[in-house]
């Protein structure tokens, strides 16, 4: 079990607007004053967000806008995202938090989510940084159970990125340009790994290996070789095995990348904010505050909605850290939803739960259907 408990924050992406029977709000800036006093009358600490004043501190929650959510500008609903402070993952705060502001935003608002909405879940432990091997265990079970948890999710939060207009900000991580290599690397992934280090010590993008039928994607087996290749050499961290991006794709060109990085946020897992890379050394090292982000989940309309993936997210990361590692094997797409059901009760044991609450009806859903 893990020795330290877990914290967590939570950003809901909503699509807000005025009710029938009230008048529109002109602007979003109308909108967010009105929901922050209306938040702070039902009790809950929060501010809109101002980039002048610095860095958020995660203290209470706060208002920002969220461009990626699409509206049309003539219905006069606007895209907002609510962002929590941290909160324990065994304390009883986050869940109060939640059944007030969606209680109070229902009450006054028209409340949407789109295939563009998501619900995100920011992860870490108190009082022990996150060590190197805990983030293997967590990158090897993300790759292990993604089709699992797929089979939870709508269709627009699965694939790979090109499937809806919610996919791109939650691509399969086997899409890291890391595992570019296709099936021609099985047999010599530590030449492979060597060959990616070289690279990127020499400030050159690797070119992917495009799958044709002589050269396969990478097999989940190869995936998880090249996760503990990266680990097991040191040349690199799980946010580059998780998370590359080419420095020949659109954005890395448009960012003028000469070589190959770091771009965790379109990804379903982003590494991306556990690590600080030292200005003397340029190695990187696991942030005592840093966070694991799991971005898959759909919006939330509803409190039960939120309760769900948030008990998603919790339960597989502490199951996770409690497994030391330990994969079922021998299946060629991972596991199955009876065996993600396995894990997320460790996990909900782990954090003091006595069920799985709302989420345990959604795993046997989607176990009746044979999954």
């Amino acid at each position: 079990m893990p020795s330290t408990s877990i914290r967590f924050g939570v950003e809901l992406e909503l699509i807000l607007g005025h009710r029938q029977d009230k008048e529109p709000f002109a602007k979003w800036d109308d909108l967010a004053k009105d929901v922050s006093r209306r938040l702070s009358r039902a009790g809950i600490s929060n501010h809109i967000h101002d980039k002048k004043n610095g860095p958020e501190k995660y203290k209470e929650w706060f208002i920002i806008r969220e461009v990626t959510i699409k509206t049309d500008p003539a219905s006069y609903l606007y895209g907002i995202e609510l962002v929590s402070p941290v909160f324990k993952a065994e304390g009883t705060v986050w869940g109060k938090d939640l059944q007030t502001i969606f209680d109070m935003l229902h009450s006054n608002y028209a409340v949407h989510t789109s295939e563009t909405c998501s619900t995100h879940v920011h992860l870490s432990t108190a009082g022990n940084t996150l060590s190197a091997a805990a983030t293997l265990c967590l990158a090897e079970a993300i790759l292990y159970y993604e089709h699992a948890i797929d089979a939870l999710m709508p269709d627009a939060r699965v694939g790979d990125g090109s499937s809806g207009a919610g996919s791109y900000w939650c691509a399969s991580n086997r899409m890291s340009h890391m595992f570019s290599g296709g099936a021609v690397v099985a047999n010599n992934v530590h030449d492979y790994i060597a060959d990616m280090a070289a690279a990127q010590h020499a400030q050159q993008p690797v070119p992917a290996a495009a799958p044709t039928p002589f050269n396969a994607s990478a097999s989940l087996d190869t995936c998880l070789d090249i996760v503990r290749a990266c680990y097991n050499s040191g040349l690199f961290s799980m946010d580059d095995a998780m998370n590359l991006f080419t420095a020949k794709s659109v954005i890395g060109m448009t960012r003028g990348k000469k070589a190959d990085f770091v771009h965790g946020k379109v990804f379903k897992w982003n590494f991306g904010n556990l690590y600080e890379t030292s200005s003397s050394s340029s190695q990187k090292t696991i942030k005592s505050n840093g966070t694991v982000e799991f971005r898959q989940c759909p919006g939330s309309e509803s409190v039960d909605e939120a309760w769900v993936w948030i008990t998603l997210a919790l339960a597989f990361f502490a199951g996770v850290l409690s497994s030391d590692g330990d994969l079922l094997g021998g299946t060629v797409t991972g596991a199955s939803v009876a065996e993600l059901e396995v894990l997320l009760q460790r996990g909900g044991q782990v954090l003091g739960w006595g069920h799985l609450g709302a989420l345990q009806e959604v795993l046997q859903s989607v176990a009746g259907r044979g999954l």
